[in-house]
């Protein structure tokens, strides 16, 4: 009635409000926490290997505050969240629902990162709940489920290795934990290690190497499956079926 105007934020760095996550994040200086107050729907796309929002280059916490990011118009396999290029920064993303909503391609995309993955869920989308390429993941407390290719992806198609650490998670899709090389990727090794957590199955491709390592050390896992020539560790867990097809051990 008075003529002013009302802004409603969806994110705040301290006591600063902003009406969009990603300037929020454009924002936020190293070390500093971006929170969500709002639900957010995310729409657009750039493409296969980008994220409707991107997080590139700086050490920030994401914290959901318990909201929820949805997609509503997301194109061109186009991932919800990217976070790239951290320089051995570690980027934490936290307390957050993620529904890809049958039309992002996955969850979250980290490409040369790293990231900690905290008390997450990720659904519904076109390809895995988490891509982790040339990079380092630590999970804890990730449930993911309706993901069509799976819940994780461990590749490594840049010069750089990728680490896995998983600490507790409930993986519903049949494709629990894949790791997996893509092209150029040889020479640079991978590992999978599992603390505890319900997997359908965590399995090795049959393009991984020598020097690829998958280690478990509790859990509850449906399938083990081994078909390239890296090694598959078990020291713990409930584990129903092993295979193991490859040159591996």
């Amino acid at each position: 009635e008075d003529g002013s105007t009302v802004t409603k934020y969806v994110a705040r760095i301290g006591s600063v409000g902003y009406d969009s996550l990603q300037a929020a994040i454009n924002a936020a200086e190293s070390g500093e926490t971006v929170k969500l107050v709002a639900d957010v729907t995310l729409s657009g796309g750039a493409g296969n290997t980008q994220g409707v929002i991107t997080i590139a280059k700086k050490d920030i916490i994401l914290d959901g505050n318990n909201f929820k990011l949805t997609a509503a118009g997301v194109t061109a396999d186009t991932s919800m969240i990217n976070v790239q290029y951290t320089n051995g920064e570690t980027v934490t993303i936290k307390n957050l629902k993620i529904d890809s909503n049958g039309e992002a391609k996955h969850g979250i995309n980290i490409n040369e990162a790293n990231v900690s993955v905290e008390a997450v869920e990720i659904v519904g989308g076109k390809g895995y709940g988490i891509v982790c390429n040339g990079s380092t993941l630590s999970v804890n407390g990730l449930t993911t489920s309706g993901n069509k290719w799976g819940g994780i992806n461990v590749d490594s198609k840049t010069a750089n290795a990728s680490e896995l650490t998983v600490e507790s998670a409930t993986i519903n899709e049949a494709n629990s934990i894949y790791m997996e090389h893509g092209a150029g990727s040889v020479g640079y090794p991978m590992s999978v290690t599992v603390e505890s957590g319900t997997f359908q199955s965590i399995s090795a491709a049959g393009a991984t190497q020598s020097g690829d390592e998958i280690t478990i050390k509790g859990g509850t896992i449906t399938n083990v499956a081994n078909a390239g020539a890296g090694s598959v560790d078990i020291t713990g867990g409930a584990i129903t079926n092993v295979t193991n097809a490859g040159a591996g051990s």
